[in-house]
């Protein structure tokens, strides 16, 4: 058992029978029943995981809380995982981090062990076949794994230490000011670095409770949990507030804290939510290779806000700046790349390919970001990206990755993915050379190796895309190919 462990005792200890965990009205734990919960989810992954470490591929139910926990005091190194990865994606993951197995909630055909949570769902374990040569990483000062997409767009897992979640949840949960009075809802899944960062040792170190309503991300279902729950804070991506913004949010008196990441939000839905509630939404900047780094209390219009306690956050100039608008207010100023290192920092990537984690960080240990912005009276300002990763509706998505998967149809000879602007949310957008493969077609195959979310939602088919001399796909001139989306 690491220091997690001694906190989960400590937090049932001092809070007792304080609800720690809920789904809204139904499936709670008390802070004793949480810490009982994951000892027993401890025990069992003691019993049937072979070695560490292994997949876990979290629900967002109260059972899965104490699941995670359990996982990540157990000292078999669990790798939180995204549940909505396809089939392909878990193979190559397992691949690339040498997991013995894999926990999730669908049961294989091949389910060696399973466990009831306490909410009475299942988790089942799965043993994968040895196909081929797996990696095996050294794991020294290694407690857990949470992934990140690299330059290609693949997942990579990043190894880090249980000091470095603590340290996570100590600078969040000042910068927020938690209290045990705080009930926060969190809309954003577990193994999203949202949620893992603000929503549980944050709220369990204090006393509060965390409500995951569980409920369709669809606005009616949203607001109703909203309404029957009544939270002092709520967490979730910009969609969400996009998604409610046109309600009446008048109702949700309750509601002192708004935090979202990921994206930017929308000016209009900023002003909506003020106009409604008199209260901002607070920007919050993190990464999965370092943790949370800023937190906006809303004052500051555009910027992401100031360093949290033991971030080290500056700019570096480099080759890739340029020459950048930043609002009528501040005048045109250079971007600079993000420079960030903090006590909630990655040791190594569990991933053998390259780049290795190091070579990211400077002489100082400062990891060096691709978000190109300027810090402005210790105000961070994000501008764009030095790659070409986008956010769709909370997720980094690589286009490149999307593209080389849709290259490898037969009836495929050409294909560029893109995000583009909307009057609502940015949607993403594939271009295909092809003559025969259709839209269906198409989708079936990228289900294959795609993650639902990672699929365009707009396609346009046509024989020839527009191709410089070099042979390379004009995107300044897909608007001018003539052919209805399909």
């Amino acid at each position: 058992m690491n220091a997690l462990g001694d906190l989960l005792t400590r937090y049932a200890q001092r809070y007792g029978d304080r609800t720690a965990v809920s789904r809204g009205s139904d499936a709670a734990y008390s802070y004793e029943e949480l810490e009982a919960a994951s000892r027993h989810a401890e025990a069992w992954l003691h019993e049937v995981v072979p070695r560490p470490p292994f997949l876990l591929l979290p629900g967002n139910t109260p059972g899965d809380v104490a699941l995670v926990l359990g996982a990540l005091r157990s000292g078999l190194v669990p790798l939180l995982g995204d549940p909505a990865w396809s089939e392909h994606e878990i193979a190559e993951t397992l691949r690339r981090t040498g997991a013995s197995g894999i926990v999730r909630a669908q049961r294989p055909a091949s389910a060696a062990a399973s466990i009831t949570l306490g909410d009475g769902g299942l988790r089942y374990l799965e043993l994968p076949t040895e196909s081929g040569t797996r990696v095996r990483h050294n794991l020294d000062g290694i407690d857990f794994g949470r992934f990140t997409s690299g330059s290609s767009g693949a997942p990579r897992c990043l190894g880090f230490g249980i000091e470095a979640m603590i340290h996570a949840a100590s600078a969040w949960r000042a910068a927020t000011r938690l209290t045990g009075k705080d009930t926060v809802m969190c809309l954003a899944a577990l193994n999203n670095g949202l949620a893992f960062n603000t929503s549980l040792l944050p709220v369990f170190d204090v006393g509060a409770t965390l409500v995951l309503p569980g409920v369709r991300p669809i606005p009616s279902s949203m607001l109703a949990a909203l309404r029957a729950c009544a939270p002092t804070i709520l967490v979730a991506f910009p969609f969400v507030y996009d998604a409610l913004a046109g309600r009446d949010l008048g109702r949700l008196t309750s509601l002192r804290l708004l935090v979202s990441s990921a994206a930017p939000l929308r000016a209009d839905t900023e002003r909506h939510w003020f106009s409604e509630l008199g209260t901002h939404i607070c920007n919050y900047y993190g990464l999965a290779e370092v943790g949370p780094v800023t937190f906006n209390d809303g004052r500051v219009a555009g910027s992401l806000g100031r360093a949290l306690a033991g971030v080290d956050l500056h700019e570096v100039p480099t080759l890739e700046t340029e020459q950048v608008s930043r609002t009528a207010d501040h005048g045109a100023l250079p971007a600079f790349r993000i420079a960030v290192r903090t006590a909630s920092m990655a040791t190594r990537y569990l991933d053998p390919r390259p780049p290795d984690f190091a070579a990211h960080l400077d002489a100082n240990g400062c990891y060096l970001t691709q978000d190109l912005g300027f810090l402005q009276d210790g105000n961070l300002f994000v501008t764009g990206r030095a790659d070409r990763m986008v956010n769709i509706a909370g997720r980094k998505i690589d286009p490149g990755e999307i593209a080389d998967v849709l290259l490898r149809h037969h009836d495929v000879n050409g294909a560029l993915v893109r995000a583009e602007a909307t009057t609502a949310d940015p949607l993403l957008c594939a271009y295909v050379e092809s003559a025969t493969a259709s839209r269906h077609d198409l989708i079936e195959h990228c289900r294959k190796y795609l993650s639902q979310y990672k699929i365009p939602q707009r396609w346009t088919i046509v024989p020839a895309l527009p191709r410089s001399s070099a042979g390379k796909i004009m995107s300044a001139r897909l608007a001018e190919i003539g052919a209805a989306p399909q």
